[in-house]
């Protein structure tokens, strides 16, 4: 867990002089099973303009059964 603080320490960091795109962040949460960390950064990238075919990765499978992940899916524009 100390790793994975570091990393999203070091998104922040670089966040201040780059484009960090809001999807890094919710395939971090995701995998730590923080749902409403990885939403609210799912909403980000949607805000920001993100495709919904970022969302279809396996890696994240664990959001599929919340259906907030299928709302942020439509919203982007996924016609399911």
């Amino acid at each position: 867990m100390e790793r994975v603080q570091a990393i999203l320490r070091e998104l922040d960091e670089l966040a201040a002089t780059r484009y960090i795109p809001p999807h890094c962040r919710t395939f971090i949460y995701a995998g730590l099973n923080e749902f409403d960390q990885a939403f609210e950064w799912q909403a980000k990238a949607r805000e920001d303009g993100a495709s919904p075919f970022y969302y279809t990765s396996p890696l994240i499978d664990n959001l599929a059964s919340d259906p907030r992940h299928l709302e942020q899916m439509r919203a982007m524009g996924w016609p399911y």
